[in-house]
This record gives structure tokens, sequence and C-alpha cells, in this order.
């Protein structure tokens, strides 16, 4: 399975969206199931940094890359 495809140019397949999806589902460990995205295999061997692993993670998990200054926490996306 590829399991980065959904931070990639290309998009995630339904098959990796529900691979992730049901990962996070069943385990409702949001920390273990974003460091297994990022240590996958196929992402691993993209040797991201970590402002372009939130980015990434952004866009796997919103569809959109972040808003904002701040490279740890888009503004518009901080709790109130």
């Amino acid at each position: 399975m590829s399991s980065s495809t959904a931070a990639s140019s290309t998009g995630a397949t339904n098959e990796e969206r529900t691979f992730w999806s049901q990962r996070l589902l069943q385990s409702g460990d949001v920390r273990g199931t974003v460091e297994a995205f990022l240590k996958s295999p196929e992402y691993a061997g993209k040797n991201k940094n970590d402002r372009e692993a939130i980015t990434d993670l952004y866009q796997a998990f919103f569809n959109r890359t972040r808003r904002g200054g701040d490279p740890e926490l888009g503004a518009a996306d901080r709790p109130r």
C-alpha cells in the first residue's frame, strides 16, 4: 500500500484514504497514526524537513495548505 500518497501532489487513492482513516478510527491514536504516516518507508524516503512534513499533513488531513504565518500552526487554525 502506498501510505504517503495522501501528501503527494497526485493525491491519495480511495484505498489509501480508507487505510489511514480506518487506522485512526480503530486506534483512536492521532499521534501514533501521524507518526506511522511520517515514518512509512515511502514518506521517509522523501527526506522532508519538519516544515515540509507539517505542510504535507495539512494537505493530507484538511486538503489544503496552512493559513497564517506560524510554521507550526497557522493563525486561522489555532483553537479559540
